[in-house]
């Protein structure tokens, strides 16, 4: 696993010219990712032979998300990232300037997590707990990278969401395949929008097939 030097990763983000990145953005990045090679040592963060390759597309679809939610009028404070665990993208998130709530099962996760939040000074809420916990409460945007399906993502939060929420899901090849399963057990409407390197799919109107 080689970590990303400043250069490299300034190059990068200069190249593809991301609205919303300054030099401070790319410097908040840089010690994101030496964190996150730091506690990979010990937690499963992400693969220990990940190439330069995915990590850049990892930061890259993280950033085009923020693009998206900003492009959507989507307000700072009002964005939950489910299954947050690396930091992907819900740390990017807050990085662009979003007060995301980063909702983590795992305790050393969410423990890598307060340690990226206090060295990076982020304005970000951590909540490690299950999120089918009735005590835990959704806010009206939510973001979700690899966590599960969109039929099973959709079962797993449908108790706490209703049509005035909207939801942002990375996603890659089996899109179409993952929509039509979970139009078979909810109805809503959606868009795929799709970014040089990210494909989201935006769910809204979201109501439960009896």
């Amino acid at each position: 696993m080689t970590l990303i030097n400043r250069e490299t990763l300034q190059n990068q983000l200069q190249l593809n010219k991301f609205k919303i990145v300054s030099r401070e953005t790319i410097l908040k990045i840089q010690e994101f990712i030496e964190i996150l090679f730091f506690y990979n040592k010990t937690i499963n963060l992400v693969s220990k032979t990940i190439s330069e390759e995915i990590l850049l597309s990892h930061i890259f679809n993280s950033i085009e998300l923020a693009e998206i939610l900003k492009e959507d009028h989507v307000e700072s404070g009002k964005v939950s990232d489910l299954g947050s665990g690396n930091g992907f993208p819900g740390v990017i998130l807050a990085i662009c300037n979003f007060i995301p709530s980063l909702i983590e099962l795992d305790e050393r996760k969410a423990i890598f997590l307060e340690e990226v939040k206090r060295n990076l000074k982020l304005d970000l809420n951590i909540i490690n707990a299950d999120i089918q916990n009735p005590k835990i409460e959704i806010k009206e945007n939510i973001t979700i990278k690899a966590l599960a399906s969109v039929c099973k993502c959709l079962t797993l939060i449908e108790k706490k969401i209703s049509e005035k929420n909207t939801i942002y899901m990375l996603k890659g090849k089996k899109i179409n395949e993952e929509i039509n399963e979970a139009l078979k057990n909810f109805k809503f409407q959606y868009n795929i929008i799709n970014k040089n390197y990210t494909q989201v799919l935006k769910i809204y109107n979201v109501s439960k097939i009896f």
